[in-house]
């Protein structure tokens, strides 16, 4: 990524060493009253997607949707193999791949404050970040089953109504 510079100012993208500063930085309460909004904004941008709230029910609400649907379609061999598929996706997805890579990350930055970055918050910010690509490629993939799905059933009920006519 290329740097900006002006006559009093270069923007570049963060590096290790920036973090010592920046946490001398947010340790200074004349620097934090400009900035506390920033991290607060940033500390309650996701709230609304943790349990209780109604984002937090959206993931185990499209699972049993989609167990209810397999159940629906259980005669239809192509539509219910493709439904069993999506949930063991979204299975995989959630509760699996959040417990195992996104919660903990979760965890250690919702304790991190500005002098108190976790040593392994690299490491930690890459598995938050796999975690959510891994997810999104999963759900992803488990609607494109459900999509297939219908598809499917909706193209098998066509051609028998053909074939009555």
């Amino acid at each position: 990524m290329p740097n900006l510079e002006t006559e009093r100012l270069t923007l570049r993208t963060w590096k290790l060493d920036d973090f010592e500063p920046y946490a001398a930085m947010c340790a200074d309460a004349e620097v934090m009253q400009f900035l506390a909004l920033d991290l607060t904004v940033q500390r309650s941008l996701y709230v609304i997607w943790g349990p209780p709230h109604v984002g937090g029910m959206l993931e185990p609400a499209a699972l049993l949707a989609t167990l209810i649907l397999a159940v629906a379609v259980r005669r239809q061999r192509p539509a219910f193999s493709l439904t069993v598929l999506a949930v063991f996706m979204l299975l995989v997805a959630f509760p699996v791949v959040f417990f195992w890579l996104v919660q903990p990350a979760n965890v250690a930055f919702r304790q991190a404050t500005a002098v108190n970055v976790p040593d392994n918050w690299q490491q930690l910010r890459q598995r938050w970040e796999s975690g959510h690509a891994l997810r999104f490629a999963l759900q992803l993939a488990a609607f494109a089953c459900l999509v297939g799905s219908v598809l499917f059933e909706s193209g098998r009920n066509r051609h028998a109504a053909d074939r009555r006519a």
